[in-house]
């Protein structure tokens, strides 16, 4: 720990110093977590240049608030704006670790995007690339959520995804209210859709794209459907 203001000693009572990094007490990191600035977004101003290369929550970190971001930054990016093609047959070759001469313009959009390093003179895919080509190919829909409950300390909400095998994942609280313009009061219960890719197989890689809030059945469709079925169906009315 160093001998800076955010240092452990500078504090009153004085904090634990966090095992995994030099920069940052233990609740600092805990809090950094749950933003998806990392500890940057957990401090005030001057201590920002302290904490801003924290190895914890940097994006890369699963399953911190900022790698839950970074997911859903790439996968819209892979889905919605897709890179040229000869940058992602650069991108596959390095992925089956193939000798491969980019030119400047698509390993200068590969290194942009983070997708790529230059490790001793050899370019490898990194996590993201993997993260973007996975987005590519796997197939993706139209899915009925429901808002489980809602974190707000750690900014993220528990949904259940109806055609998911594994029922509920964690996505932002964020995205959710982003997306919907609902606020977090009237998202516990609520049932949403969204384009899902649900042949994920663990709960972390799936991310929600497009988040609606589910239309309720006309009237007439659930008029003689038992008392709340329409409503756990359609949407809250």
């Amino acid at each position: 720990m160093t001998d800076t203001l955010c240092g452990p000693e500078a504090l009153r009572p004085a904090q634990t110093e966090c095992p995994h990094c030099r920069c940052c007490t233990a609740a600092l990191c805990e809090r950094g977590r749950t933003c998806v600035t990392g500890c940057v977004g957990a401090v005030d101003a001057e201590h920002v240049a302290i904490v801003a290369a924290c190895p914890c929550t940097q994006p890369t970190v699963r399953g911190t608030s900022a790698w839950r971001l970074d997911q859903v930054r790439i996968v819209r990016h892979a889905v919605d704006h897709p890179m040229a093609a000869e940058s992602e047959r650069v991108l596959r070759a390095l992925l089956g670790e193939e000798s491969v001469t980019p030119s400047p313009l698509v390993l200068l959009t590969l290194r942009e995007w983070e997708y790529v390093t230059d490790e001793g003179g050899v370019l490898r895919i990194t996590d993201r690339g993997r993260r973007y080509l996975a987005a590519r190919d796997e197939p993706r829909f139209a899915s009925q959520l429901v808002v489980e409950s809602i974190d707000r300390k750690s900014r993220t909400a528990r949904v259940r995804v109806d055609d998911w095998r594994g029922g509920e994942v964690t996505v932002l609280l964020d995205q959710l209210i982003g997306e919907t313009d609902l606020r977090p009061s009237q998202l516990p219960g609520r049932v949403l859709r969204a384009l899902v890719n649900v042949t994920a197989t663990e709960a972390d890689d799936v991310v929600l794209m497009n988040v609606r809030v589910a239309e309720p059945l006309p009237d007439a469709w659930i008029a003689g459907l038992p008392a709340g079925v329409g409503t756990a169906v359609g949407g809250a009315r």
